[in-house]
């Protein structure tokens, strides 16, 4: 069903299951002959993966209960909708997050009476396993009578922190189930083959010993050390410096998670923000306080979840904290691409200068880092305006010879000025 919370759109009473891989999450899509999902891994093995299964025309929405769980640890929701059922009762929605995933009848609207029973029934559930201290119990336009225990508390205060992680869960095509034909071809040669060698061991004779003669003495050479080419070893020293430098690919969905941090929080105003390629999970924030401010608010903001891993110097005026930042797909630059490069061509390299002078872009280059087989150097870009930062990454995506170490954006009286850093090759 979707309903609609503070103005916007919300796909809710999936089916949502725990998995432990990709191939169960396709048994289940098997099962219930559904294509549509999402799934959500979670790179710390003990906690729970989960899969959401919904029909074709779920297309293209975003989960509640997805981008609550990303923001929750253990949870249980429920809030007053403005639908209704065909006997005309209003409508109520109930989400519960065990362990940062949605529990099997975690995400459900229904009628009064039903959403209470799951929540009772929900919250015995968690308390079996978790301490009563460690669920958050909120509730929106409801009773506490009705919900013992709940925090009441407004539909945007409450949706707004989750609201950053809505492109990892929008309904979309899944995977299909089955084995390519080359695979069960595989399997059925590894199956034969298996079998004639065990026949072979358990029921084949052994052939007689061998005559034993005196082996002719052959001196034996000296070892030869074996030399790579230095070139190749050059090329895999090199790719390893570049396999946590992603492409100019990913600078778009870093604006957009820019965008969403405001200027100002409460009485901290923003300095700045940093983005380092080897970490595609955070962005790196800087806070200077107002005189009318406090530490404790900064800390509240990080307990609402709008920010993690605040710290503030020992005067109380700066702060440095983390902005969640779950990038999907970051490209990288591919192998294939280096090692198609020959010592002495520097036909790529130039062509990326020479674009950047014919747009007039601001860069230096860092000659320091260059090597005797073709062009390589350290390049630095400076601007303002995410509008100019968007610009310059639509004109360097064009390239597959970039890559990105730093992005840095300083914040003065509301401009954003920002650097690039990475290394340029050819």
């Amino acid at each position: 069903m979707i309903i609609i919370l503070d103005g916007k759109e919300y796909a809710v009473g999936l089916n949502w299951f725990a998995i432990t891989s990709a191939d169960e999450a396709q048994q289940f899509q098997k099962e219930m002959e559904l294509t549509h999902g999402i799934l959500k891994f979670n790179k710390d093995p003990a906690l729970p993966s989960t899969v959401a299964l919904a029909g074709s025309e779920y297309e293209g929405q975003v989960s509640l209960a997805g981008i609550l769980s990303y923001v929750h640890s253990n949870l249980i929701y429920v809030a007053k909708t403005g639908a209704k059922n065909e006997a005309g009762e209003t409508l109520y929605y109930l989400c519960t997050v065990k362990n940062s995933a949605v529990s099997v009848e975690g995400d459900v609207i229904a009628d009064l009476e039903t959403i209470k029973a799951l929540y009772l029934a929900n919250l015995a559930e968690l308390t079996s396993e978790i301490e009563l201290s460690e669920i958050q119990r909120f509730g929106t336009e409801v009773s506490e009578s009705e919900f013992e225990g709940v925090e009441l508390i407004d539909f945007d205060v409450m949706l707004d922190p989750a609201r950053r992680y809505a492109g990892q869960c929008i309904v979309k095509v899944l995977a299909k189930q089955g084995l390519s034909t080359p695979a069960i071809a595989m399997i059925v040669v590894l199956f034969v083959l298996g079998g004639y060698l065990s026949y072979s061991w358990l029921f084949k004779k052994p052939p007689p010993p061998p005559v034993v003669v005196a082996p002719e003495y052959v001196p034996r050479p000296a070892p030869v050390k074996e030399t790579r080419d230095p070139y190749e070893v050059f090329l895999e020293q090199f790719a390893n410096r570049l396999s946590s430098a992603p492409e100019p690919e990913v600078v778009p969905d870093i604006i957009a998670a820019v965008k969403q941090v405001p200027l100002i929080n409460g009485g901290w105003s923003l300095n700045s923000i940093s983005f380092k390629g080897n970490n595609t999970e955070s962005l790196n924030l800087s806070f200077t306080r107002a005189a009318y401010s406090n530490v404790n608010e900064i800390m509240d903001l990080s307990q609402m979840g709008y920010f993690t891993n605040v710290s503030v110097d020992q005067e109380g005026n700066k702060a440095v904290a983390k902005y969640p930042l779950a990038l999907m797909d970051v490209p990288y630059i591919e192998m294939d691409t280096i090692e198609a490069l020959q010592p002495g061509s520097e036909e790529v390299y130039y062509n990326v200068i020479s674009t950047l002078q014919s747009y007039d872009l601001k860069f230096s280059i860092n000659n320091s880092q260059g090597n005797p087989y073709f062009a390589e150097n350290n390049f630095n870009m400076t601007g303002s305006g995410l509008w100019s930062l968007q610009r310059t990454a639509g004109i360097l995506a064009k390239f597959n010879s970039l890559g990105l170490t730093t992005i840095d954006i300083n914040v003065q009286n509301g401009n954003y000025n920002w650097t690039i850093e990475g290394i340029i090759y050819g």
